[in-house]
């Protein structure tokens, strides 16, 4: 049976919630002395018992679970007519971005490249955009520059850097590779060695790093990392 405790307190104090643990049953006194019976439970009840192993239960969910992940916020892109699209949503292969430049001499000297890639990767269901992430490259910039180089003409805007952050290139030209299975990218770098330093430039590339890469995600298996940084002109941060 439970054990009733008196429990005497100063004038104007707050009763006591519980003892040894165990929530108490409250019985206001009235004397002048500001004395309060409280009712105790010694051994918990069943009920007390259960309500503890349910509230242990749900502390050791959480701890062991976590916190939630934050879901992948949408991206802002947009096409170059400006409706809004996210290349990386349903995707049902992997997604190739490239990050490029109207004004940029070295992300344009790729273009014959990046015709040849989008070429032979849409049989197989790979997807290539480029991605213009200067907020100046507007759509009659862009058109334009399509044409100019004759490039694919599967082309994004990027102005709020979405794209950018979420890849997390530098410059351009630059690619990232995503598959379905990850919101973060598989990899990340220059599309060959082809450029060596600022103002040195082989005739042809040895390595093939963003063709590898493809391959490699497409397949299942790591990509190789790239043989160096990406060289080009800098996405210059948001102001």
């Amino acid at each position: 049976m439970a054990q009733a405790t008196t429990v005497h307190a100063r004038p104007g104090a707050a009763a006591p919630a519980a003892l040894d643990g165990v929530p108490s049953r409250r019985r206001w006194g009235g004397t002048d002395e500001g004395r309060y019976d409280v009712a105790v439970t010694r051994r918990p009840t069943f009920v007390a018992l259960g309500i503890r192993i349910a509230i242990a239960s749900a502390i050791g969910l959480s701890l062991a679970c976590g916190p939630a992940s934050a879901p992948t916020p949408a991206a802002r892109s947009t096409t170059v007519d400006g409706r809004p699209l996210d290349p990386l949503a349903d995707a049902s292969g992997p997604t190739v971005l490239v990050f490029v430049s109207t004004h940029c001499p070295i992300s344009n000297r790729y273009a014959p490249t990046l015709r040849h890639l989008a070429d032979a990767w849409r049989p197989r269901g790979i997807s290539m955009w480029l991605v213009y992430p200067d907020p100046a490259d507007d759509a009659a910039a862009i058109e334009a520059h399509l044409r100019a180089f004759a490039l694919p003409d599967r082309a994004l805007r990027d102005p709020q850097h979405d794209l950018v952050s979420r890849a997390g290139v530098r410059v351009t030209p630059e690619a990232a590779v995503f598959d379905p299975a990850s919101p973060s990218p598989r990899w990340v770098g220059r599309i060959d060695d082809r450029v060596v330093e600022f103002g040195k430039v082989r005739a042809t590339a040895e390595v093939a790093e963003l063709a590898n890469a493809v391959d490699a995600v497409a397949d299942g298996r790591p990509a190789p990392p790239p043989g160096g940084d990406a060289i080009g002109c800098y996405i210059s941060d948001l102001r």
